[in-house]
């Protein structure tokens, strides 16, 4: 699979995104590099401007940092989204572009995993319908998926006190910057982002029951 969508990157104006699979099918969606460069460029536009107010045109189009405790590339939407923020945000500089998993996503790990998903709501995870040669991967997905809650809460706790000073665009999970704002005010600190960045969370709760207060305690550490 990540051949075939490598391959169609590569020759043609599509850059197909995958869904995740967690339903158990791994759904494929004709984006264009277009539609991509459309939402990074609208994501702009929504994150560093406010309605009402005279652009900060030296924060609108000055080179940041860009913060996501997600791969750096993938065929996923969420994986392959930093590749254009990268350009967009980052202005193509390499060091700018932060990301909590330094490596490709891949859209066979993710399928396997969708196969043993649909397997296990079938009463038996152990008639997965994959080739040998993948499912001899699913211990190496399983090992990823029990160290990556750890992995990206690290990144984001590590890269917060690093980028002070700094413009930042932080993109992430909400549930995980309510923890890491909840310990931090705890512990009498605050992220020191200078001005002109901005944070955006979205993904859900995450099986994390969240506060009442939860986005202003957020607002509050950032």
């Amino acid at each position: 699979i990540d051949d075939w969508l490598v391959h169609l990157r590569e020759h043609t104006e599509l850059d197909v995104a995958t869904s995740s699979g967690t339903s158990g099918t791994m759904s494929f969606f004709p984006r264009s590099k277009a539609d991509y460069w459309i939402a990074a460029k609208c994501s702009k536009v929504q994150l560093l401007q406010k309605f009402g107010e005279p652009v900060d045109w030296d924060a609108f189009d000055s080179p940041r940092h860009a913060l996501t405790p997600f791969y750096n590339d993938g065929h996923s939407t969420v994986s392959r989204i930093p590749v254009y923020f990268k350009e967009l945000f980052c202005k193509g500089d390499e060091a700018l572009l932060h990301t909590a998993l330094p490596f490709k996503a891949s859209a066979d790990l993710m399928w396997l995993a969708a196969r043993v998903r649909a397997a296990q709501a079938k009463g038996d995870g152990s008639k997965v319908d994959v080739p040998e040669s993948l499912l001899a991967r699913k211990a190496e997905w399983a090992d990823l998926q029990g160290r990556l809650p750890q992995m990206q809460a690290d990144f984001i706790r590590k890269a917060i006190p690093e980028l002070a000073g700094q413009r930042v665009l932080a993109l992430g999970i909400t549930a995980m910057f309510f923890e890491i704002a909840r310990d931090g005010l705890a512990q009498g600190a605050k992220a020191a982002f200078a001005p002109g960045s901005a944070v955006m969370g979205g993904g859900g709760a995450k099986g994390l029951v969240l506060p009442d207060d939860f986005e202003q305690t957020i607002c509050t550490f950032f």
